[in-house]
């Protein structure tokens, strides 16, 4: 079983509209729902794979409610911690003029130092089932800057790999703690490591875990193990949207591992995961038809 970890996770809404005009009323043409955050992307796409995924975060009112049934519509089993509150929405917004894509990310509720200690108190009885975690995105407000750093100790004293995909302070202190993969894009890695190519960057990163991995949009991944690196990339015709394109990777990445791929071929895996997201109109999912088609046209570079 894999285990998502998602502490913040949202009601993601697509909104369509003509043309936003500041400081006027504006009407949507159309707007669609989907079940958001980082780690929920990662536990869809895991699911679309064909693995056993659960989904862990704080859940907060009936927007935490749906995020979890909506879930569940995909096979995805959910745990946690309810908070007060409502779990966050965020907008993603599609226009014909300069507001296109533009993204307005909600704030969610308030967690306290006892609804972390839950939240660690039930990873502890969930990892013994699990073969792999993942722990991504950002934190409710309230919440201490070690909140993954902690998570992750706690993994390790049960010998359980983690993925991690997150930036800011909570990575900074997660990264003391040596997780095993690490997937960051490139602006998140040069905040840390200065500007530097994404080969580069995914070598340095590299020193901090064992599976280094960093991505530079359309110019594909860069994935290091510490002794090799390699980049994967591959052409699609037309992308609906590239929200959730690394946590696909990621996805792709434990799927990966857990069928003992090699470095060229995790990359394959990966990059064809966070490819096929972009062919699917639902944001931050994919369709494994789409992933086996691209598996075949990723191309792998030795750096």
């Amino acid at each position: 079983m894999i285990l998502s970890i998602c502490p913040n996770p949202s009601v993601d809404i697509f909104v369509w509209v003509d043309a936003i005009q500041a400081g006027k009323v504006n009407r949507a043409k159309k707007e669609q729902h989907f079940p958001g955050g980082k780690g929920v992307h990662v536990a869809l796409a895991c699911a679309e794979l064909g693995e056993k995924v659960t989904l862990m975060g704080f859940w907060g009112g009936p927007t935490g409610d749906w995020i979890r049934k909506e879930c569940a519509g995909y096979g995805v089993q959910s745990a946690g911690v309810e908070v007060p509150g409502w779990s966050r929405t965020c907008q993603s917004f599609k226009s014909q003029n300069e507001f296109d894509e533009t993204e307005i990310l909600g704030v969610g509720p308030t967690v306290t130092g006892d609804h972390q200690h839950k939240l660690e108190r039930m990873l502890e009885k969930l990892l013994p089932a699990a073969s792999s975690v993942s722990m991504s995105g950002s934190w409710p407000e309230g919440a201490s800057p070690d909140g993954y750093a902690r998570l992750i100790r706690v993994c390790h004293q049960h010998g359980k790999p983690v993925y991690l995909d997150c930036s800011g302070e909570q990575l900074q202190l997660a990264l003391q703690e040596k997780p095993f993969a690490v997937h960051l894009n490139t602006t998140e890695a040069g905040d840390i490591f200065g500007d530097m190519e994404p080969g580069k960057l995914a070598s340095a990163l590299g020193r901090h875990c064992s599976l280094a991995a960093v991505t530079a949009g359309t110019e594909g991944l860069f994935l290091s193990n510490g002794k090799q690196t390699v980049h994967g990339k591959v052409h699609i015709d037309q992308c609906f949207s590239a929200v959730g394109s690394g946590d696909c990777l990621v996805a792709g990445l434990m799927g990966a591992s857990l069928k003992k791929f090699d470095l060229e071929d995790t990359a394959r895996l990966g990059v064809a995961c966070g490819a096929a997201n972009c062919l699917r109109k639902d944001l931050g999912m994919l369709y494994k038809k789409d992933v086996d088609k691209l598996s075949g046209q990723v191309i792998i570079t030795t750096l």
